[in-house]
C-alpha cells in the first residue's frame, strides 16, 4: 500500500495503484465481498464504502481544491460541514487548524454517519480538535423528511417510497435551532453540500446563524443559483467566486 505524501500541495501519484483498484471494483471489473474498506494515508486513515462515489470526496478536497476556502484569523476557527458524507471537508479542517478548531459535522444516512465519526476521529487523533457530530439532516424547518440513499455519493433529501430500503424517513432541524441551542457566537466558515437541499438549508438559516457567520462555501443544483444568491445577498453577504464546471460558489460577509 502506498502512503499519501502531503495533503496539502503534495503530490497525489502514490495513490494511483489504490484508486485504479477501487474504480475497477466499481464498475464490477473486480468485485469483493467486502463492502467497507480502509485506506492508509501518511496523515489520515479513512474508512469508505466501496460500492459508493465517496471516494469522489478525496478529489473534492484535496485534489481539486472544491471547497478551497483559507482562514481569515489566527486564532480559533469555527466550521459547519453540512453534508459531510464520507467526512474529508473535515478532515481537511482539521488538518489545517488542528486545536484551534471547532467543527459541527451534519450527516443524516446512519450508515455513512458511522464512517463519518470513523475516519474524522482517526484523523483527529493527537491533533485534539474540538469536535460536534450530528446525524440528522439540516432544512427549513423541524421535523423529518424522505432520504434516498443511492449507490453513489449523491445520497439527499426526497421523496419516500413505501417499502424500498433505499428510502427512509430522517430527522430534521434548522440551522438557526442549533445555533441557538448550542450558544454558538461566530460561524467562520459553512460549507454546504447537500445534493439540492441548500436553499432549504439556508432558509432555516437566516434568523440566528447567517447574521453571525463570516464565510459560506456550497454547491448549488442547477437551477437554485440565483435563489441562493438573492437569500443569501438579503444576509448581508456578497458572491465572491467559485467554479461554474463544479456548481461551487464563494460567499463572504459584506463588511459593515
Amino acid at each position: 500500500m502506498f502512503a499519501y505524501k502531503n495533503a496539502r500541495g503534495g503530490s497525489y501519484l502514490p495513490l494511483t495503484a489504490t484508486l485504479f483498484g477501487y474504480v475497477l471494483n466499481i464498475c464490477g471489473v473486480v468485485t469483493t465481498r467486502r463492502r467497507n474498506i480502509k485506506l492508509n494515508f501518511k496523515q489520515l486513515s479513512v474508512n469508505l464504502n466501496a460500492l459508493s462515489g465517496e471516494i469522489s470526496g478525496f478529489w473534492e478536497n484535496f485534489q481539486d481544491d472544491k471547497y478551497a476556502v483559507r482562514p481569515t484569523n489566527a486564532g480559533s476557527y469555527c466550521v459547519f460541514d453540512i453534508g459531510g458524507n464520507a467526512g474529508f471537508f473535515s478532515i481537511l479542517q482539521i488538518i489545517i487548524h488542528r486545536d484551534k478548531l471547532r467543527l459541527f459535522t451534519f450527516e443524516p444516512d446512519p450508515e455513512v454517519f458511522s464512517r463519518t465519526c470513523q475516519n474524522i476521529d482517526w484523523c483527529n487523533q493527537e491533533r485534539n480538535a474540538c469536535i460536534s457530530k450530528n446525524n440528522f439532516a439540516l432544512s427549513s424547518a423541524k421535523g423529518s423528511a424522505g432520504f434516498v440513499r443511492n449507490g453513489s455519493c449523491l445520497s439527499h433529501i426526497s421523496s419516500c417510497q413505501p417499502g424500498d430500503s433505499k428510502h427512509f424517513d430522517v430527522p430534521t432541524d434548522t440551522l438557526d435551532n442549533f445555533v441557538l441551542a448550542n450558544k454558538i457566537e461566530l460561524i467562520d466558515l459553512i460549507k454546504i453540500d447537500v445534493e439540492g437541499h441548500e436553499l432549504e438549508v439556508l432558509k432555516g438559516a437566516t434568523q440566528n446563524a447567517l447574521p453571525i457567520t463570516d464565510k459560506i462555501v456550497l454547491q448549488y443544483h442547477p437551477g437554485q443559483f440565483d435563489a441562493v444568491r438573492q437569500l443569501l445577498e438579503a444576509s448581508g453577504f456578497v458572491h465572491t467566486g467559485g467554479n461554474e464546471r463544479k456548481d461551487t460558489a464563494f460567499f463572504s460577509k459584506l463588511p459593515k
